[in-house]
């Protein structure tokens, strides 16, 4: 291209090697770890009436921003069955770290009030619940309910790496009147925090604006979000489902009309049938 300036209308031309460095030298970012240096530089070689001119040399220089980007998964296949009165009980839900930064993560649990569970709806509470994040591998199946400190690990993900994933269990206590089909929900909530920290990370702060600090990308919902996922999730009631009937018929001492006429003899007969598959004791 030619560039014209002053009144004698005088022109230089750039070389082609110009545009050849503008575009060889893109740097591209994706996937790169936060807090990576980025130096870029531009040379421009030209010449003015065929003498050639001193090179013409810019730098640019940034740190790649955080992309906070994650992700909770449900590991259970159905909601899971509970008995009245049983303790805990739990599933396990698998939090990932598809950010390009390691980061802290603090939950929070709340049991739901008619909202939607599966595809079920919550009309029923446990009696309590809590969680505890998992110390093993995600194909380990670890962390049994037994024994209780276990159930009272840690309450908040540490320095969880990018590309990362670790299981949360949910553990529940289910009421002694809770009754068979009911549903109860719980919701566990997972806020991305400040890696690098003792104890429970520090918010994020959503900022866009340095070029050699690291800034965070708010990335969970795809096109943007605020560092904040939830899964939904929880137990079923598989309680003894009986039914009693009760029938007589006249076995003797009706004169032969099969009527509970006086004097007859009426037996009785009483049927408990369970139709579920949870046995029920001391019938």
């Amino acid at each position: 291209m030619k560039l014209g300036y002053g009144k004698t209308r005088r022109f230089f031309r750039l070389g082609v090697t110009v545009a050849a460095l503008l575009f060889g030298q893109q740097a591209m970012a994706i996937g790169t770890a936060a807090g990576t240096v980025i130096d870029n530089t531009v040379t421009v070689d030209y010449e003015v009436n065929n003498v050639n001119q001193n090179d013409l040399n810019a730098s640019v220089s940034f740190w790649v921003d955080r992309r906070v980007d994650f992700e909770l998964t449900l590991l259970g296949g159905a909601l899971v069955p509970v008995a009245p009165g049983e303790t805990n009980a739990f599933f396990d839900i698998l939090l990932t770290n598809d950010s390009n930064s390691a980061l802290d993560f603090n939950l929070a649990l709340t049991q739901l009030d008619g909202d939607p569970v599966r595809a079920s709806t919550d009309d029923a509470n446990m009696q309590t619940v809590d969680y505890a994040v998992s110390a093993f591998s995600v194909n380990d199946p670890g962390l049994t309910p037994d024994p209780d400190p276990v159930r009272n690990g840690p309450q908040f993900i540490d320095e969880l790496a990018a590309d990362d994933s670790i299981r949360i269990r949910v553990f529940g206590d289910a009421a002694l009147a809770m009754l068979n089909d009911q549903v109860a929900g719980v919701q566990l909530e997972a806020t991305a925090a400040e890696p690098n920290t003792v104890g429970e990370g520090g918010a994020l702060v959503d900022t866009t604006d340095g070029d050699l600090q690291i800034d965070n990308v708010f990335a969970e919902d795809g096109t943007g979000g605020d560092g904040v996922q939830e899964a939904v999730d929880g137990w079923i009631v598989a309680s003894a489902d009986l039914t009693v009937t009760k029938a007589y018929s006249v076995i003797a001492g009706d004169l032969g009309t099969g009527q509970p006429i006086p004097g007859a003899t009426v037996q009785y007969v009483i049927t408990v049938v369970n139709g579920s598959s949870t046995p029920a004791d001391a019938v």
